[in-house]
């Protein structure tokens, strides 16, 4: 059976992050949102990783706590609320962590996931992009690989201690279209022959370093695959489930942080004498966003409870991301309305939001994708 209730670990994570949230990250929001691009927030960062609440799914072999994923997202939630921008670079890290977790060997892990929770770093991954066509191959010489490929939209660019690449061998100009499926390698950083170009001014999520990387015959060898040659897919499949629900955790806080301010501001915003979420109109709006969010933290709770029971969820967790994604879009959007001409403003919190919201789904799978994926499940299913 499902328990939604928290338990006592699990409410102590949440009101540390909620504290650490409240306290380091909010008064700070402007500072973040006006950050240059490439620019990275370290000494917010260094807080958050001196009270522990990153890297919280590596194994107590690597010096993380090895939590579910149950109480990853309790954590989530409330970094998420607090900025989503800085919360993104965390996730980012995560989903690149979770891949090294799920595909690497047990050297591997001990050599590049222990180190992040040593010192206050990041690991970073190439982003599937709309912004220009990318593509990665590798040869292979000997027992090296070289890869090389243009405008690979890296998450956590320059600032990352290692990025996860997908690869294809290189066969062009070979008559034989038999080509492996794709590799994962990872790559270190500041190795000989990984650039970026300059960093992405983002719509929002600005506190997350983003740019397009080149590679330019970077020298690796077997020791930087994660799951063997061709195994790209396999790993990427296992470690899916946790990024998903990690991404829906994230909507959530934000869509919390709209929800906060829509009723702060309705209560303080009085006209014909009255507060205006006295107004059926505004309260309405208000009821409509408190329990969107109530059924998408159910929803993301069911696959983290569910993916922690080694169930396969693929549906739910789908469910969970494209429902969180589209119920953050209106929130914010809402929170907007409620505060009416000064939504608009940035000398309000809530346009933020909704800059922030529109980043992160530019960034990941449109809920569009993930309902025709659920569709083709269903129907094949059938």
């Amino acid at each position: 059976m499902i328990n939604h209730k928290l338990t006592e670990e699990q409410a102590e994570f949440q009101k540390l992050a909620r504290d650490l949230a409240s306290k380091e990250i909010r008064p700070r929001l402007e500072h973040l949102d006006n950050l240059a691009p490439g620019v990275f927030p370290q000494d917010l960062f260094q807080l958050l990783f001196e009270s522990g609440l990153i890297n919280t799914a590596l194994p107590e072999s690597a010096g993380g706590f090895g939590l579910g994923l149950a109480d990853q997202v309790v954590i989530a939630q409330q970094l998420s609320w607090g900025d989503n921008g800085l919360w993104g670079s965390i996730e980012a890290s995560q989903a690149a962590q979770q891949l090294v977790l799920q595909g690497g060997s047990t050297e591997q892990i001990a050599r590049y996931l222990a180190p992040l929770n040593q010192s206050p770093t990041l690991a970073g991954h190439a982003i599937a992009s709309a912004i220009k066509p990318a593509r990665v191959f590798y040869k292979q010489v000997d027992d090296s690989f070289y890869l090389t490929g243009r405008n690979v939209l890296m998450a956590n660019a320059g600032f990352a201690e290692f990025y996860l690449i997908e690869a294809v061998e290189d066969r062009r100009g070979e008559d034989s279209s038999d080509g492996r499926a794709n590799t994962l390698f990872l790559v270190p950083r500041g190795i000989e022959g990984l650039t970026f170009a300059d960093p992405i001014k983002s719509l929002g999520r600005r506190a997350m370093p983003l740019a397009l990387a080149e590679l330019d015959d970077v020298e690796l060898n077997d020791a930087h695959i994660i799951g063997g040659i061709g195994g790209a897919s396999s790993v990427v499949l296992r470690a899916r489930l946790a990024n998903l629900t990690m991404q829906s955790a994230g909507y959530n806080g934000l869509a919390r942080a709209a929800l906060d301010h829509a009723v702060q501001y309705a209560k303080d915003r009085t006209t014909f004498g009255v507060p205006i979420g006295n107004h059926q109109g505004i309260a309405f709006m208000l009821a409509d966003m408190a329990k969107d969010i109530q059924a998408s933290e159910l929803l993301t709770a069911q696959a983290a409870q569910l993916v922690d029971q080694g169930c396969n969820c693929q549906t739910q967790a789908l469910a969970a991301l494209a429902f969180a994604q589209e119920m953050a879009g209106k929130c914010a959007e809402d929170a907007v309305q409620v505060f009416g001409g000064y939504g608009f403003s940035r000398e309000y919190p809530v346009e933020k939001l909704m800059r922030d919201c529109k980043a992160a789904r530019a960034l990941g799978p449109s809920a569009d994708i993930i309902k025709a994926e659920i569709g083709k499940q269903l129907v094949t299913a059938l």
